[in-house]
């Protein structure tokens, strides 16, 4: 028997072009509403970008959850109208019924146009103590992360791999979308279930399903890709969203994922941040790209009440009650539910998957180019974004002004909420909370850990806020 060897169907695809994809490619497609789609691990692996293309429109990537044992990944993208698939019961599939691989093969010879493959299921077997789908249906380099489904146009499997060699054709294998499931159940998705029972022809089956599969560039940290891949300083940035205040000003929203995180402080912080508690985000929310400047605070309250006057700083010198007012306006004025995040949001978006004292690592040193604090400041408070960003590309989450956070004040973390809402009731009804530090603390009260209290009507250092919207 010749040799062969099993591939992983992600493609690195030659400079054929101005139009041709730059980076590893792979297949994705829509398993839920809010913009998550399903591809493999493999696909997405050492990402330092990723890049999704669907009708007609493109998207940087968020990457939130990977199961490297069954090679699947979670991803997702700000476009909130995209069609998910049904998902089949993989366990009543039959050997010998039909399927269909839907994917984007050998992209830099074949063009990014959809392609569809027929044939059956093969084989139903075990590799490295988890369940496999053999195919016989085609599918090359690219098809990684794409549908394996039936003649209804349910998803029953994930392609992802194959065998070749001088005396092998057409066996591939796929994953179990069972597995995917569960994956999705854990990252709280709610994904469809099976959806229509009649059988389709090959036309109507790649009519319904075509809009859901998507098209994965992605670019790999130390990769040596046919063009210039985006700079290794911000890793892992999430999706974004951009909201319209009139005039030509806009807000700047990042997406954040939902997860776990441990909050407060064991190692050198105050006893307020203790005791150290695991917060549970079962869906995404955005969160400020940037602390709300004087520019937008203008465009909707009409004033500008801030000591260092600059369009472009932070809002300074607002109350809890003012910053309250604020996100009530820019809820009425763009029709979407702002508000100010929680305490938990506050901290786990700043952290952004860091264990450290700061988004940057421990030590005050770590802080360097990532904060304004009285050490580098001047006295002053500086434009939104000319610090270095935290690795979900949030800005000033350290220092320059303090923020404001929905929440009561509490002593310590007994009884604190572990869904990441805010924390209203028992506290001291006299005072809120503030995270963050500003550009007249040291550095050592801009952890991401650090909380302070003030009454709502009043606070330290020309205080600002930043937003946060949950149903986008």
């Amino acid at each position: 028997m010749g040799a062969f060897a099993v591939l992983a169907f992600a493609a690195f695809p030659a400079a054929l072009g101005a139009e041709e994809p730059r980076g590893a490619t792979g297949t994705a497609f829509v398993v839920g509403k809010g913009g998550y789609l399903l591809t493999c691990a493999h696909v997405v692996r050492d990402a330092v970008k990723v890049r999704v293309s669907i009708g007609g429109k493109s998207y940087d990537a968020a990457v939130l959850s990977v199961d490297d044992k069954r090679d699947l990944a979670l991803l997702q993208v700000s476009a909130k109208d995209l069609p998910p698939l049904p998902l089949a019961n993989s366990n009543a599939v039959e050997l010998g019924q039909e399927v269909r691989a839907f994917g984007f093969p050998i992209a830099s010879v074949l063009g990014v146009d959809i392609k569809v493959t027929k044939g059956s299921l093969s084989g139903d077997s075990r590799r490295e103590a988890r369940k496999v789908f053999q195919i016989d249906a085609a599918v090359n380099h690219g098809n990684s992360g794409g549908p394996l489904v039936n003649e209804t146009g349910e998803v029953i499997g994930v392609v992802n791999a194959g065998l070749t060699g001088p005396s092998i054709s057409n066996v591939s294998f796929a994953v179990p979308i069972n597995y995917a499931k569960q994956l999705l159940s854990n990252e709280g998705v709610e994904f469809e279930k099976e959806g229509a029972k009649e059988k389709l022809d090959g036309p109507a089956l790649v009519k319904r399903v075509s809009p859901a599969v998507a098209f994965v560039v992605v670019w790999r940290k130390g990769a040596d890709h046919a063009g210039p891949r985006p700079p290794d300083t911000v890793p892992g940035p999430k999706p974004q969203l951009a909201v319209d205040l009139g005039g030509g000003v806009k807000m700047e929203l990042v997406i954040i994922p939902p997860g776990s995180f441990e909050m407060g402080s064991e190692k050198g912080g105050q006893a307020n941040e203790k005791p150290v508690h695991k917060v549970t985000f079962k869906k995404p929310f955005c969160i400020g790209k940037y602390e709300v400047t004087q520019e937008q605070w203008q465009a909707v309250m009409g004033a500008n009440p801030s000591k260092f006057k600059d369009p472009k700083k932070p809002v300074d010198t607002v109350s809890w009650n003012a910053c309250r007012a604020f996100v009530t306006k820019l809820s009425e004025k763009t029709s979407r539910k702002f508000s100010l995040p929680s305490e938990a949001e506050w901290e786990y978006a700043c952290r952004a998957g860091s264990t450290s004292e700061f988004c940057s690592g421990d030590g005050e040193e770590a802080l360097g180019e990532y904060a304004w604090h009285s050490g580098n400041s001047g006295d002053v408070t500086h434009p939104v974004g000319q610090r270095k960003p935290n690795k979900w590309g949030i800005f000033d989450m350290h220092g320059n002004v303090w923020e404001w956070c929905e929440d009561m004040w509490h002593e310590s973390y007994e009884g604190a909420p572990t869904d990441g809402s805010a924390w209203v009731e028992g506290g001291d009804q006299l005072n809120r909370l503030l995270r963050g530090g500003s550009w007249s603390f040291p550095q050592s009260r801009c952890r991401s850990a650090v909380r302070h209290k003030t009454a709502p009507t009043r606070g330290p250092a020309g205080p600002g806020c930043r937003v946060v919207l949950r149903d986008f």
